[in-house]
């Protein structure tokens, strides 16, 4: 990660894989250093641009990879950002509307990681739930104890 003022960069090495396949190899993160696996360019562009037309979408990218790491980490980082490539966020207007799509939508192998993100989305949208009511919640106990 490189800093530049206010700006964060992932930084990944890569080398030119060759005219014929016009890619890029990345580091495998399984085998950091060993293993090189190839990265398209036209994919990275395609991310790129789903960065700029969706407000929230890296921070999404950013939830899920948080999240997975802290759950057992079974899903590698590409695969992560290849399953939300896929999601359409068209209808999404703030982080939360984001986060709880691409859960419901996102096609990963199933794994004890994506079951506890789902049940975790589960949560969040009681939580949720109950802090909209909470107005409500609160105009029916003061119109109780007017009538006490």
């Amino acid at each position: 990660m490189l800093e530049l003022q206010h700006i964060l960069y992932d930084l990944i090495p890569s080398y030119y894989g060759g005219i014929i396949f016009e890619d890029y190899k990345i580091p495998n993160s399984k085998n950091a250093w060993t293993e090189w696996k190839n990265a398209n360019i036209g994919e990275i562009k395609k991310f790129n641009k789903k960065c700029k037309n969706y407000k929230y979408f890296i921070d999404v990218v950013r939830l899920l990879k948080l999240f997975n790491f802290n759950n057992g980490y079974y899903y590698n980082s590409f695969e992560i950002e290849e399953a939300l490539m896929e999601v359409d966020f068209d209808d999404c207007e703030n982080l939360d509307d984001y986060f709880f799509y691409a859960v419901e939508n996102i096609h990963l192998e199933a794994t004890p990681t994506l079951n506890k993100l789902r049940s975790f989305k589960d949560k969040l949208l009681s939580i949720n739930e109950i802090e909209k009511n909470r107005e409500k919640i609160k105009d029916i106990i003061e119109k109780f104890m007017v009538q006490l």
